[in-house]
């Protein structure tokens, strides 16, 4: 039996529920992680008593910190392959960040849609913020990314190459299909720039041809050093399954590019429909707010004035998005700029 080996760079880790804009506090929160996770929970004093677990039970879950722990007996190890003894292995992850980001949507001379992105580490945060992604839907090769300090990942190979004459880095993007497609990634290092506890940076910046819809904000914070151990092939495999961005880093709802130029009107109504229910649904908005009420039944008249036929020959009338609620906070303000963007 093989011994593999393990090796996790949190503070830049390529391995990313939603949060949303709502949390109690960093324990709070690992606690629901938790609650969601097929992992047992890691006892709070003591180890497990492993009879009380389906057989080849290694890995835990450690509700207070979010972090893996694996416990094995060392004889999985073949050089171990007559010790009675159990080894602890503490597996770190990179969701110690507990930030979010906001943007202001606006237009250039050129008619890209401009995202000018503001992040917070908030400060229950235990760790600077090294890294942070937005999951974007786009197949734009036009597509830039700034900021005066970070390191930028997601840009095209072309784009990179006509300003700089390297080519782009790769980096691991997200299937095609109803979700996003390519990571845009902001990086620092601890000796450079990282988001302290409490602290705000802005100057993260994209421009691209596709409005701006709902997705996904990746956030890493963790150990700034590299953690290795060596695992027992059985034990890997059981944490392989355990990894992804998704369970590793912390995320929030952010706005950012989504729909293409050539997308219909109707598909980013029901698009930004579905993204308000999940919304609604994770509480980081209040479905009783009189906006939200509002932009939710602008939604389904767009839909309906969509689906409607047309007399042959007649062009169909623009449909104007107008709320007339005013947003109760700065996010449903985002929300509101996002939208008369999308629509205009």
């Amino acid at each position: 039996m093989k011994t593999l080996f393990l090796v996790m760079f949190l503070g830049t880790s390529l391995y990313p529920q939603s949060q949303g804009g709502i949390t109690n506090g960093p324990t709070a929160e690992f606690r629901i992680q938790a609650g969601f996770s097929s992992l047992p929970p890691w006892p709070a004093n003591g180890v497990p008593l492993v009879e009380r677990y389906p057989k080849e039970t290694y890995l835990f879950i450690d509700v207070a910190t979010g972090d893996y722990i694996a416990y094995f007996p060392e004889s999985l190890s073949p050089a171990m392959a007559h010790s009675k003894a159990f080894r602890t292995v503490r597996i770190p992850l990179g969701n110690k960040a507990r930030a979010q980001a906001t943007v202001r949507v606006t237009r250039s001379s050129a008619g890209e849609f401009v995202y000018d992105y503001t992040v917070t580490n908030k400060r229950e945060s235990t760790y600077p913020l090294m890294s942070w992604l937005v999951a974007a839907e786009v197949d734009d090769e036009s597509l830039t990314m700034g900021h005066p300090t970070w390191r930028k990942y997601g840009e095209s190979a072309s784009v990179v190459a006509a300003r700089t004459g390297v080519a782009a880095p790769a980096l691991p993007s997200i299937p095609k299909g109803p979700s996003a497609s390519r990571l845009l990634m902001w990086s620092t290092i601890e000796q450079e720039h990282p988001l302290r506890p409490g602290a705000t940076g802005d100057g993260f910046q994209v421009r691209s041809r596709y409005s701006p819809g709902l997705t996904i904000g990746y956030f890493v914070g963790g150990p700034p050093l590299a953690f290795g151990h060596a695992l027992p092939e059985p034990v890997m495999l059981q944490l392989s399954k355990h990894l992804g961005r998704d369970k590793e880093w912390y995320k929030d709802f952010v706005i950012g590019p989504r729909f293409a130029p050539e997308r219909s009107v109707l598909w980013k109504a029901a698009e930004w429909h579905v993204g308000l229910q999940q919304l609604v649904h994770a509480r980081a908005v209040n479905d009783k707010s009189p906006f939200i009420m509002e932009v939710l039944r602008t939604l389904d008249d767009l839909v309906q004035h969509e689906n409607a036929a047309v007399p042959i020959g007649e062009t169909r009338a623009k449909f104007v998005f107008k709320v007339t609620a005013a947003p109760t906070n700065d996010y449903e303000q985002q929300l509101l700029s996002a939208l008369v963007a999308c629509f205009e």
